[in-house]
């Protein structure tokens, strides 16, 4: 039987829109990844010296990836708030099926002395 965790995480994460998706997904890494190396390629040139539209520019380029950053600490936060309610669900049930079980055994136990003492 698998990890209740993997059997949540199975059924909570979107996988045919993450699948649907990736194509997306991949072009948009690709096109942040290409922004930060040749952000850090102009940063990194020992000749250039900064001009204040070149710091400015620097400026905007930082605030639109902390947009773009936020938004995904998001969609990952609410993600995380899924999987942090399936697992709630999952812990409810896994104690209901404790105390069931119990009680089985219990049951079990005492119809079994029950039917050794009329013999």
């Amino acid at each position: 039987m698998p990890a209740p965790w993997l059997t949540v995480l199975v059924k909570t994460v979107p996988w045919v829109e993450l699948a649907r998706r990736s194509p997306e997904i991949i072009d948009a890494s690709r096109k942040l990844l290409d922004k930060t190396r040749s952000a850090a390629e102009r940063q990194s040139d020992p000749r250039a010296r900064a001009t204040p539209e070149q710091l400015a520019e620097r400026v905007r380029l930082l605030e639109q990836r902390d947009v773009e950053h936020a938004k995904i600490v998001e969609q990952v936060v609410e993600q995380l708030q899924g999987v942090t309610d399936a697992l709630q669900v999952v812990e409810v049930r896994t104690r209901r099926l404790t105390y069931l079980l119990g009680f089985l055994v219990v049951f079990v136990v005492a119809a079994g002395i029950l039917l050794l003492a009329t013999r």
